[in-house]
């Protein structure tokens, strides 16, 4: 009888057991699911939604997206989001014009006219973005999705019409060129502040935890992404092309846009010397008129011109304009941007990417020269 008795309570013990490892497998499974390693509890709901939208790039499966996002990360995710709203498939450039990279995602970027790179042959893969160019290069994709003649060289000639919303309690912290892309954004309840009605657009060097707000993380990218397919994916986008507006529809919806005659703002990046002027011995830069709201910027410097590089990986040619412009054309690309002149110091601007070089010209030869050292020469034509 103990002997039953024993045995029946091992045959329950046993099932019992059975029972556990069972639910405890289901639950291992359950949770290895997830295409990530770790993520905030609020983007949690919306990383899902980028599994299913298949918007997760293969360089972030599996990874921890509270960490913040390099520009090769970011070009793979842009190039999910541009793939899923265009309706197309991107394909990378026969031949790689990078010397920091041969990432297919980056090129895929490039080739698609979403991203580009800092230099003629740098993309600057491992750099952070910040909140602004986050917003900025994803209203980019936005745009390529939807207006047919768009690109990095013609994008100040389209204006995105939406209503204003409230501005941020640190809008004047946020770049000029950022603006119309933050608060379209904004507009559209694609991107929100951080607390506080703040934005918190790029990196403080002197307040360690906001430079960390400001960084754009893995999540915060995805979920934009997510964000931009359900609320815009095949919406009526109003813009304005050389004063006249212009509707663009991709898909069947027939959804209107919003109406924003009453506020636009210009999407387009303000030259830093706008309203400024330097010491009189420098001569770089001086305003050309008194009138606060017109103002004409005129570099004299033996800068202004065209110059080219001609090299294996073909012909790139940069053209520096005496009100501040600056025009890039490579692989049939055209990119432009602002420059500033300061001694022998040149910023140029372009895209959402500042960078340096000190120069020197010799003859009808210009060379740039990186804070690592690295030269670029080119020959003025």
């Amino acid at each position: 009888m103990c002997k039953k008795i024993l045995f029946n309570m091992f045959i329950i013990i046993l099932v019992l057991s059975v029972i556990c490892i069972s639910a405890t497998s289901a639950q291992a499974t359950t949770l290895s699911e997830d295409p990530w390693s770790a993520a905030s509890t609020w983007a949690e709901p919306e990383l899902s939604k980028a599994a299913t939208l298949k918007l997760i790039p293969e360089t972030l499966l599996g990874a921890d997206m509270t960490l913040p996002i390099n520009r090769a990360e970011f070009a793979a995710v842009a190039v999910k989001v541009y793939e899923n709203i265009s309706g197309t498939t991107t394909e990378a450039p026969k031949n790689n014009p990078f010397d920091d990279t041969n990432d297919m995602e980056v090129l895929k970027a490039l080739q698609s006219g979403i991203m580009v790179g800092v230099s003629d042959n740098a993309f600057d893969p491992a750099t952070i973005l910040n909140r602004e160019q986050m917003a900025t290069a994803l209203t980019r994709v936005l745009k390529r999705s939807y207006i047919p003649d768009w690109s990095f060289a013609t994008d100040n000639n389209y204006t995105l019409s939406f209503t204003m919303p409230a501005k941020f309690a640190d809008d004047s912290k946020i770049s000029e060129w950022a603006k119309p892309s933050v608060y379209f954004m904004a507009a559209h309840s694609i991107i929100n502040g951080t607390g506080n009605n703040l934005f918190s657009p790029q990196a403080e060097a002197n307040n360690e935890q906001l430079s960390k707000i400001a960084t754009a993380t893995r999540e915060q990218a995805l979920a934009i992404g997510v964000r931009l397919v359900e609320k815009l994916k095949g919406k009526t986008l109003d813009y304005q092309k050389n004063g006249s507006t212009t509707e663009e529809t991709t898909g069947d919806a027939t959804d209107e846009a919003t109406d924003s005659a009453n506020s636009t703002i210009t999407d387009q990046e303000t030259a830093d010397t706008t309203g400024k002027t330097t010491d009189d011995k420098s001569g770089d830069v001086s305003d050309n008129t008194d009138d606060e709201n017109s103002i004409t910027i005129v570099i004299n410097s033996p800068i202004i011109g065209k110059w080219e590089i001609l090299n294996s990986n073909g012909q790139m040619t940069y053209e520096f304009k005496a009100n501040g412009n600056l025009t890039i054309e490579a692989f049939k690309m055209l990119t432009n941007g602002t420059f500033r002149v300061e001694g022998n110091k040149i910023t140029m601007t372009y895209s959402e990417n500042s960078v340096v070089f000190n120069f020197n010209i010799t003859g009808r030869t210009l060379t740039l020269t990186d804070n690592t050292g690295k030269k670029i020469t080119l020959t003025r034509i």
